[in-house]
């Protein structure tokens, strides 16, 4: 049997993104505010433009340090997750 850190890294690996805003790497100044990481998550999104698939009930309950002047998207994305036991994968 799976127990549940199993299946929120499995839940969160399938986290999507693509987006032109991507490929340029532009770097990343505004800060995310610690809080809950599905708020975090759609905060995220809608900053950077990409896309992006998860399971919402995997990133309930979990906080967020939130990120301190990450240089591009991935670093964001490493800082939102730092701590949670998720992980992501662009596609």
């Amino acid at each position: 049997m799976i127990d549940r850190t199993t299946i929120r890294v499995i839940g969160l690996i399938i986290f999507c993104g693509y987006a032109t805003a991507w490929a340029d790497d532009e770097p990343t100044s505004e800060d995310i505010e610690p809080q809950p990481l599905n708020e975090a998550l759609r905060e995220f999104a809608d900053r950077s433009g990409l896309q992006m698939v998860y399971r919402t009930e995997l990133a309930a309950g979990i906080e967020t340090e939130g990120t301190d002047a990450p240089a591009d998207e991935r670093e964001a994305l490493d800082q939102l997750l730092a701590s949670t036991g998720l992980a992501y994968r662009f596609i």
